[in-house]
């Protein structure tokens, strides 16, 4: 206690000198070293002062303005970027070496040997003093691996020390196995009430660190091929082509660690990719300057954080609610893929609005010019970020460490990464030919014998993962299968679900067990509740468990007769489904060789959770619609 006291004391004075001052500091706008030692050293104050001596636990957030606020809500997150912070603050002399291992070193013993875990996994928000878990977190995937990332970077950084020893052992000790929940993939978190959450990393996300580091585990491994199930659709979106995620900090945390510069898996190069999203993320608001003040005024940065009306995620995309509102340190944090426009942007809120928006702890989290609204605050791992990004900009000093970790070189071994860059593609559009059913009698009731070998589309695979997390083709798989003849389009599917849920009135029936089939009949690309973009939902009716057809475009139940038919038979481990639909209700003259754009889908509703498999929907931006897979027709005899 007498060493974490004079520990204190030496912070305390550090805080209060004039290296530390919240004022502008007049080399700042000569040169960008000058400048970048600035807004390092001012962000790197949050951690030094957000920091519990008792349990080295960090702040998730604190006044930037104002009054400090000694908040007890600490996020073991932000103390992942904390460890961080000790580092590149022990490097530049701004503490001691000895302060900075101290400081390490006490949040280490605690979760060593304090805080509360399962599986060795820690929960989300935890109180600063004791370590108690608060406000009933979530024992967080996500979060256990930004702090186990920071870990193993101390370990590197004082190697043959009892820091090491006990961030080997943290690492160690967790059971990444136990966190698939017997899945393909890893999930979210985990509640004591309730058990597994009902989400999981099945697709492209910041998990990328946190399967690097369960593929790497020399205790716990999951399978080797667990990150190349995850779906990773690439998209086109503001004139840039890359595997899309609106919010920046997808892109950036798990690179705040990982160093994937001329690196790729097979299916694409993150670094490049992450490039691609920062410019895309700032044409975003170039285009929709119009529309938004702050972003007419050359703001940009979209992520999540706090906003006029609370915490929100923001993302590059018009399918998110935006309000005009950007972060600074997003946009900055990027400066490791876009140097000149993230320090450009930088430049330019300092200059411009330092006086609301640059405090004790560097830039404050948020601000939106449209509703003249600054954030008072600073999230702890929005600065974590800026912070070590920066650092890995100037020297590479945190991706140095992380990666000589022979855990880690292990797992981006084992996850398919090799040397060398790739361009991100679209993949193209899954084609199927629908045969014209000649003279096969088509009688819809729902058993399929008279269609035969008729050609499959089998959603089964992780490939066709729309959301959640599909345990086995019992749990959710369905083979479909499409006919055609002068009036009518047939379609058949077999599904397998062990549960089946039926419980909504029909207009709500796409939360319960389903089949949809989504249609875009104009080809300029399928839009929600457009009326040239049907969305039909075959379902049964929770009471008589008779079938029934939705189709949401037109927001009306279909009537079922003699042009418009449908079958629906419960079988031992799903249903099956069998239809007609009118091509004359389409307005569709139907002839060989036509093509429609249409893609199956089936809904599972299981309790606790959700999933979704889709045979192809590809979102590509509000002017292009969402790209679906190609129906074409084929009549035998042609």
């Amino acid at each position: 206690m007498r060493t974490i006291t004079l520990s204190i004391l030496i912070a305390s004075l550090l805080l209060n000198s004039p290296v530390f001052a919240a004022g502008e500091d007049p080399k700042a706008t000569e040169n960008s070293d000058a400048f970048l030692d600035m807004v390092e050293k001012q962000t790197f104050r949050y951690f030094l002062n957000e920091y519990h001596p008792e349990t080295g636990l960090i702040n998730d957030s604190s006044a930037n303005h104002g009054q400090p606020l000694r908040e007890l809500r600490t996020s073991i997150a932000a103390t992942g970027f904390g460890i961080n912070a000790f580092i590149i603050g022990s490097e530049r002399g701004w503490i001691s070496n000895k302060e900075a291992y101290e400081r390490i070193l006490t949040a280490l013993r605690f979760f060593s040997e304090r805080a509360e875990t399962q599986h060795g996994f820690f929960y989300h928000f935890l109180e600063g003093r004791e370590g108690k878990n608060v406000y009933e977190s979530e024992l967080s995937s996500i979060d256990t691996a930004l702090l186990l990332a920071g870990m193993l970077t101390a370990a590197e950084y004082f190697p043959g020390t009892k820091a090491a020893e006990i961030a080997k052992s943290i690492y160690e000790r967790v059971d990444f196995n136990w966190m698939r929940n017997r899945t393909t993939y890893l999930c979210m978190g985990w509640q004591k009430e309730s058990g597994f959450l009902p989400s999981y990393w099945s697709g492209f996300a910041e998990g990328l660190l946190l399967y690097i580091l369960a593929t790497g585990s020399p205790t716990y491994p999951v399978p080797n091929d667990s990150w190349s199930k995850v779906k990773k659709p690439v998209a086109e979106r503001e004139g840039e082509t890359f595997m899309f995620a609106g919010p920046l900090f997808i892109h950036q945390y798990p690179q705040v660690w990982l160093d994937l510069r001329n690196k790729n898996d097979g299916v694409a190069d993150y670094f490049e990719n992450s490039r691609r999203a920062t410019r895309a993320n700032k044409k975003f608001s170039e285009n929709n300057a119009a529309e938004f003040k702050t972003y007419a005024e050359g703001y940009w940065g979209l992520s999540a954080y706090d906003g006029p009306a609370g915490y929100k995620a923001y993302g590059a995309s018009d399918r998110n609610s935006h309000d005009g509102t950007i972060s600074p340190l997003v946009s900055g944090a990027s400066i490791v893929f876009e140097p000149e426009l993230s320090i450009a942007q930088m430049r330019k809120v300092y200059s411009n609005l330092k006086d609301k928006m640059w405090g004790r702890y560097g830039f404050s989290d948020s601000m939106n010019l449209d509703r003249d609204w600054r954030s008072k605050s600073v999230i702890g791992i929005d600065a974590g970020a800026l912070l070590s990004m920066i650092e890995n900009y100037r020297t590479g000093l945190i991706w140095r460490l992380f990666m000589q970790n022979e855990n880690v070189k292990r797992g981006l071994a084992l996850a398919g990464f090799v040397e060398g860059t790739m361009e991100p593609a679209l993949s193209k559009a899954p084609e199927y030919t629908v045969t014209h059913r000649g003279e096969q009698a088509i009688s819809v009731d729902g058993d399929l014998n008279e269609w035969g070998i008729t050609e499959q589309i089998m959603l089964a695979d992780a490939k066709h993962i729309d959301y959640g997390v599909v345990r086995d083709r019992d749990d959710l798989s369905a083979n479909v299968s499409f006919l055609w003849d002068e009036t009518h389009l047939f379609i058949a599917a077999a599904v397998h679900d062990d549960q089946i849920v039926a419980k909504r009135t029909v207009r709500y029936s796409y939360k319960d067990d389903l089949l949809e089939l989504f249609m875009d009949l104009d080809g300029d690309g399928f839009r929600w509740k457009s009326p040239r973009d049907p969305q039909f939902g075959f379902s049964f009716d929770p009471k008589t468990k008779r079938p029934r057809l939705y189709n949401w475009g037109e927001e009306k139940e279909i009537e079922l007769n003699e042009t418009t038919k449908l079958a629906m038979k419960l079988t031992a481990g799903g249903y099956r489904i069998e239809a007609a639909l009118s091509w004359a209700a389409f307005g569709i003259v139907p002839e060989n060789l036509l093509q429609i754009a249409a893609t199956p889908a089936i809904h599972d509703a299981d309790q606790k959770k959700e999933a979704k498999l889709s045979w192809h929907f590809r979102d590509l931006g509000t002017e292009r619609g969402i790209e679906l897979g190609h129906l074409r027709l084929r009549k035998a005899t042609a």
